[in-house]
């Protein structure tokens, strides 16, 4: 009888000792002045809040081991706010209407955040600092902002500022990633004063923002590894700035109506490439690739106020711009090693210049009608010219330095004018001119 009276007793204290382990806590609140707040310490933690209506709060905080949180709040006040600290971290936080807020704050393990905000003054914060990130944000109309910041590990993220089928308001999203296999996606759609700011500091990065209608404007920056960016921008007072520094960078724009500009700058080096397209309205361009590698740079541009810049500074530059009607202008400057460019503009009041400095030089122009000029001055190497220009103002002009030169200009119709200058090495000219 005594054994069976003390394995009772182990049993019990063996089950208290676990259950005081056991962290885990639900709390459900339905009307009037809400607020929760809970605190866990250590163990498998869990915490599940579910609140209702009106004055809505909730502050979680868990600290060791199993972690996971998920708050839902539907009307009223809401706010939130939760901290999880070390290792299995999971959070939701769920907010449905009114004055929405958000903050969120996991420090290290098996990260993963995903908050979701439907309508009034949407607000958010997310940061996660190490281990395998993940964080998801969408919210759906209003007042809508966020922010995110991951520090290390696998970080991804994605924000959707939404029109999960419409609303969306005045969006605007600020992002940074700095370490490790770095990704971000941001898609802020429709009728939302867009704009959205992302940086990537180290390692696998890639980001892609597209923002669909109204006051968009996109600024991306990423600092080292194997960056790309991908941006797109559909209808209003687009406008987009990339910057990368070093390894093996990309970045591409495609915009498609109003008063479009981008600008893509390529610092110190690496696998530099970078690609603008676009359709109508008050355009301009201007991609800058500077002290070296495989450079490389395209910009088209459909119709309306174009302009376009590319400079390049060092490596197997190439540079192509490539505008089909209404005020082009292009540009084109090249410093050294296997140069090439090609500006093609085709109707409108059209300009061109290349100006390409040292090594394998070339550079092409056509520009089919209206009001033409050219120009090319190409210093030392392999030059060439080769410029047609069809109908109306022409001229052309072309000075070549020292090389190979050659040059073969054909002007068709109009006001036609050329001049030449090539110095010494290889020269040859040949020049016709119609009426």
């Amino acid at each position: 009888m005594k054994k069976l009276v003390l394995s009772a007793a182990v049993a019990f204290f063996v089950t208290a000792a676990a259950s005081a382990q056991t962290n885990v806590d639900y709390s459900s609140q339905t009307g009037s002045g809400n607020t929760g707040t809970t605190t866990q310490t250590g163990s498998a933690n869990f915490n599940e809040l579910t609140q209702n209506g009106n004055g809505n709060g909730s502050i979680v905080a868990q600290l060791g081991e199993g972690n996971e949180a998920t708050t839902s709040q539907t009307g009223n006040g809401n706010q939130s706010e939760a901290e999880q600290s070390g290792d299995y971290n999971f959070a939701s936080v769920m907010q449905d209407g009114t004055t929405n807020e958000s903050e969120l704050a996991q420090d290290g393990d098996d990260n993963t955040a995903m908050v979701s905000s439907t309508g009034t003054s949407n607000t958010s914060w997310i940061s996660q600092e190490g281990d395998d990130n993940s964080a998801t944000l969408t919210q759906w109309g209003e007042g809508n902002a966020s922010t995110l910041a991951q520090d290390g590990d696998a970080n991804t993220a994605s924000i959707t500022q939404s029109t999960g089928t419409r609303v969306s308001d005045f969006n605007t999203s600020t992002a940074e990633q700095t370490g490790d296999r770095n990704a971000l996606t941001v898609l802020q759609v429709n009728d939302g004063y867009n704009s959205s700011e992302t940086s990537q500091d180290g390692d696998d990065n890639y980001i892609r923002v597209r923002q669909n209608g109204i006051s968009n404007d996109a600024e991306v920056a990423q600092v080292g590894n194997d960056n790309w960016t991908d941006t797109y921008q559909r209808g209003r007072d687009n406008e987009v700035s990339v910057s990368q520094v070093g390894n093996d960078n990309s970045a591409k724009e495609y915009t498609i109506g109003r008063d479009n500009s981008t600008e893509i700058t390529q610092f110190f080096g690496n696998n530099n490439s970078a690609d603008v397209n676009r359709n109508g309205d008050d355009n301009s361009a201007t991609i800058t690739q500077m002290f070296g590698s495989n450079n490389m740079a395209d910009v088209d541009q459909f119709g309306d106020a174009n302009e376009a810049d590319i400079m390049s500074m060092g490596s197997s530059n190439e540079a192509v711009a490539y505008q089909d009607g209404d005020m082009n202008i292009a540009g084109i400057t090249q410093a050294g090693n296997s140069n090439w460019a090609d500006i093609m503009q085709e109707g409108d009041s059209n300009e061109a210049m290349a100006l390409q400095t040292g090594s394998n030089n070339d550079a092409e122009f056509d520009q089919i009608g209206n009001n033409n000029e050219g120009s090319a001055m190409q210093i030392g190497n392999g030059n060439m010219v080769d410029l047609m220009q069809s109908g109306d103002g022409n001229m052309s002009s072309s000075m070549q330095m020292g090389t190979s030169h050659s040059a073969t200009i054909s002007q068709s119709g109009m006001d036609h004018f050329h001049q030449g200058i090539q110095m010494g090495s290889g020269n040859t000219l040949s020049i016709t001119q119609s009426n």
